[in-house]
C-alpha cells in the first residue's frame, strides 16, 4: 500500500470526524473501514480494494469491522502494523 495514503488513512480512522457502520461501505449514517479509505482517496470502492493489494487483506478489514466489530482506532492500528 502507498505509505502516504496509508498514513492518510490512519490519520482518517483514528481522528473521531466519522461514524464507524457495519456490513455497508457507507451510508447516510457513516463509513466502515474500506468505505473510509474511498472518502480519504476521492475514488470509488473498488479503487479503494485495490489500493489494498490484496483480497485477502479486504477480507481481513471485512471481517474486522463487520464481524469482530473493532473500533476504528483498533483498525487503525492493525492496518499501521499489517498493511
Amino acid at each position: 500500500m502507498d505509505p502516504e495514503l496509508k498514513q492518510r488513512w490512519v490519520e482518517a480512522l483514528r481522528s473521531g470526524k466519522y461514524q464507524q457502520i457495519r456490513n455497508d461501505y457507507h451510508n447516510e449514517a457513516g463509513y466502515c473501514a474500506i468505505g473510509l479509505l474511498q472518502v480519504v482517496m476521492g475514488g470509488t470502492e473498488w479503487q479503494a480494494e485495490q489500493a489494498l493489494n490484496c483480497a485477502a487483506d479486504v477480507d481481513s478489514l471485512i471481517d474486522l469491522n463487520d464481524n469482530q466489530r473493532f473500533s476504528f482506532q483498533t483498525i487503525a492500528d492493525f492496518v499501521e502494523q499489517n498493511l
